[in-house]
């Protein structure tokens, strides 16, 4: 792998994925097409049964960016605790696997950061009108909460506080 310049910060992408083998292909076909920056992709599977762990395991070899794919069970929160653990990236930007990031999420998202920013949250569309009973999030602008997909994190302040809660019903990932 080639060496980071030295004034460009070493950035991850973590992903959570359980059970959405053709939503995840769809993410990180998304997240393999940025540029402007230079990342690693941590992925970790919850115990998928759908084929979503092979799937990756297949892609690792022919992925644009380096990819570690690790599988491991517990809370969406412990999951994500797992891509800090697996990452030693100064910055470690998370989305979802049902996310497809738009061109120039990385490098527009790496760019907000200044020394004293530890968070920068980036924009969130839905691609479509939910379903009944579907959740989905829309964030058109800052809201200041820092709602996981789409996050951007300096790795070591957010290690010093704990991380992601893992036990919260409901808010476990933020």
């Amino acid at each position: 792998m080639a060496r980071r310049e030295p004034t460009a910060p070493s950035l991850t992408v973590a992903v959570a994925v359980k059970d959405r083998k053709d939503w995840m292909a769809r993410c990180l076909d998304a997240i393999d097409r940025q540029q402007g920056v230079e990342f690693d992709i941590v992925v970790v599977d919850n115990g998928s049964t759908d084929g979503t762990y092979e799937m990756l395991l297949e892609r690792r070899d022919s992925s644009a960016h380096p990819l570690t794919v690790v599988q491991r069970s517990g809370s969406l929160g412990r999951i994500r605790n797992d891509s800090l653990e697996l990452s030693d990236a100064e910055i470690v930007a998370f989305t979802d696997s049902d996310c497809v990031p738009g061109a120039g999420w990385l490098a527009t998202g790496v760019a907000a950061f200044a020394p004293d920013i530890a968070a920068v949250q980036g924009k969130v569309r839905p691609m479509r009108a939910p379903e009944p009973w579907e959740a989905t999030i829309d964030i058109p602008s800052f809201n200041n909460r820092y709602e996981a997909c789409h996050v951007f994190y300096r790795r070591a302040p957010l290690v010093e506080v704990g991380g992601c809660g893992e036990t919260m019903p409901q808010l476990g990932k933020d």
